[in-house]
């Protein structure tokens, strides 16, 4: 049996590994000798197991316990350094940041033997990378971690082989280590603010008429019925002053192309310099096969997923917009923009109007992700159903939050 490694010192493993070893580093940490010599058995031990993803990634999970409270930090180094003056202080600091007697960590390993790639993530970070194409950095000594990773798997692999690993996983993870769903709803009841901010400045007859638009709409926006006969850049500004206006925006006195200018991307891609009043105009610009390379209808800016876009379409019929802003952050700005548009009769189709509609309801599924996976962009988690909104489990209320999940099943795991 090698040295104990307790949750301290696996974390801090786990912060100064992980803060250097990403695919946006030029460089890469080397290791000790030893290290080396357990990695290679690492990667030898998980050739008995099974891979979890089509690219040969081996999935295992590991415990480890807290310790006392020495194995944390010193009383003397805190006391010195001014972080603590008593004894009391000294405990009530080791609980804020080591809370479980036993803590759970992911172990993901994958290799690629044709370009003698390595890695392996303890917690969703990268604790060990071993690349030849980037350069080498300086040496670390993580024999004690890398032993410790040998030592798990070894157990892991005993209880595979005597088939009590899964059972014992299943009966033990803890929920914050775990993927699935909770309806709104019940975050509302327990997080009643979430609900307040969600649907600020829309009172209920506001909400059943978003519902009733949105309901009514078609299922596909290709097959959207309603059109424009013509559409101008000025029509478009005049669209968008309508949702700014809707939302409260500043600036609302002043033109529509003037409003488009202080609240859209900035990336236009020469819609700004069309003759305002030409409708041939604006169909050439719009039908044009010339790649296009600005976000001309990001109309209210924001991150990859937090901006609301607003697409003028053309097909044989005419023309109809296309309202895009499902992210939680811009919903409420995205439920008045259309609802503007819808009260004015202007086509538009509001894109994940089925996700919208149950989110009004309280109906809507919170994809809930692992503690250490930041919650975005998680879709990937979710082949199933169709989740646009993610979280981990808050610290606060994690039983009471966890006990309304709907989990999915745990990896399957075992030996080939």
């Amino acid at each position: 049996m090698g040295k104990i490694l307790y949750t301290p010192q696996i974390n801090h493993y786990i912060h100064t590994l992980g803060d250097r070893q990403n695919y946006y580093s030029d460089s890469l940490y080397q290791y000790d000798k030893k290290a080396y010599k357990d990695i290679d058995k690492i990667f030898e031990l998980l050739e008995k197991i099974s891979p979890v993803t089509e690219n040969g990634c081996r999935e295992l999970w590991f415990r480890a316990e807290r310790g006392s409270i020495e194995q944390w930090e010193k009383y003397e180094d805190l006391y010195e350094l001014g972080e603590v003056e008593n004894r009391e202080e000294y405990e009530d600091l080791w609980l804020c940041h080591c809370p479980k007697e036993v803590e759970w960590y992911n172990f993901t390993a994958v290799e690629d033997k044709e370009i003698q790639y390595r890695a392996v993530l303890l917690g969703n970070r990268p604790v060990i990378v071993i690349d030849p194409k980037r350069q080498k950095g300086f040496e670390l000594e993580i024999s004690d971690l890398t032993g410790w990773l040998v030592e798990q798997i070894q157990e892991a692999i005993k209880k595979l082989e005597d088939g009590t690993y899964m059972d014992y996983v299943r009966d033990n993870l803890p929920p914050e280590h775990k993927t699935g769903t909770i309806k709104q709803k019940y975050l509302w009841e327990m997080y009643p603010h979430i609900k307040e901010e969600l649907f600020k400045g829309l009172t209920d007859n506001d909400l059943s008429e978003f519902v009733a638009f949105a309901e009514a709409q078609c299922q596909d926006w290709e097959e959207n019925t309603t059109h424009l006969d013509s559409m101008t850049a000025g029509d478009f500004f005049r669209f968008c002053a309508m949702g700014y206006k809707a939302m409260g925006y500043t600036d609302c006195d002043k033109t529509p192309k003037e409003q488009y200018k202080s609240h859209a991307d900035g990336r236009d891609d020469g819609l700004l310099d069309l003759d305002i009043d030409s409708a041939d105009a604006f169909e050439e610009w719009l039908t044009s096969t010339r790649m296009r390379i600005g976000h001309p209808f990001e109309v209210c800016r924001g991150g990859n997923s937090t901006h609301i876009s607003l697409y003028p379409h053309k097909d044989e019929n005419g023309y109809f917009l296309r309202l895009d802003g499902s992210s939680e952050a811009r919903s409420n700005e995205t439920m008045k923009f259309y609802l503007a548009l819808c009260r004015a009769g202007i086509p538009v189709y509001l894109s994940d109007a089925d996700v919208l509609i149950d989110r009004v309801k309280g109906e809507e599924k919170v994809g809930v992700v692992p503690q250490g996976i930041i919650p975005k962009y998680r879709h990937m988690d979710f082949p199933k159903e169709k989740v646009i909104s993610f979280m981990n489990l808050p610290y606060d209320e994690e039983e009471k939050v966890a006990k309304k999940c709907v989990w999915q099943d745990i990896t399957e795991v075992h030996l080939l």
